[in-house]
């Protein structure tokens, strides 16, 4: 008689177990790869300078990214998805935010200027940049220019290059990131006024 109260408790429990695990929702979190484009920890700066007026900007981390899990839009899904928000101190560029979508498959990530928010990297399968994205809709294209690839700003030479554009109803930002530097050089056309800037030098905190 213990031994069949013992294998009843025994799956009694079993079956408690394993409906809170069932229960408990699957988290999907932005790659370490594409963070190394887009997540910079506070203390990190970047020094760039107006390619027309010759002004310098500094842009700071504000504070250490913020991450927080958001739960699928739709009921049925039971995952969260992970955002990482981040603040600057700059002329031109003010906030940054990665999204993931598609159950983690797809990381995005939006930069926010004085002048204009933008989808500026889009990347599924870590590091993986998707080149070409339109919404006819919303007049909104997206595309990759180029990708692992070098680029000079004056004597100065970077590896592990990629561009990106997004254009809204003709208002175009372009910008260029280097693997475990981040922006090095951003331009805005029709976005009144247009800007470039370049990277002079910059210090990434560990």
């Amino acid at each position: 008689m213990r031994t069949i109260i013992k294998i009843i408790i025994g799956i009694l429990v079993f079956m408690i177990v394993y409906s809170c695990r069932k229960d408990e929702p699957k988290h999907y979190y932005i790659s370490d790869a594409f963070k190394r484009w887009t997540v910079f920890k506070k203390g990190s700066y970047w020094i760039f300078q107006n390619d027309s007026t010759l002004a310098f900007d500094s842009v700071f981390v504000k504070e250490n990214p913020t991450s927080i899990d958001v739960p699928s839009p739709f009921s049925k899904d039971n995952f969260t998805l992970e955002q990482i928000d981040m603040s600057y101190s700059s002329k031109f560029f003010y906030s940054s935010m990665i999204t993931l979508e598609y159950s983690g498959q797809q990381a995005t990530f939006y930069i926010s200027t004085y002048n204009f928010g933008s989808y500026m990297l889009i990347a599924s399968s870590f590091d993986n940049f998707i080149p070409y994205y339109g919404n006819t809709q919303e007049g909104s294209v997206y595309q990759v220019l180029s990708s692992d690839s070098v680029f000079y700003l004056g004597l100065q030479k970077f590896y592990n290059v990629v561009s990106a554009q997004h254009t809204i109803n003709k208002k175009s930002l372009t910008c260029w990131f280097a693997r475990d530097i981040g922006l090095i050089k951003v331009t805005g056309e029709n976005t009144n006024p247009d800007y470039s800037w370049s990277l002079l030098r910059y210090h990434i905190e560990n």
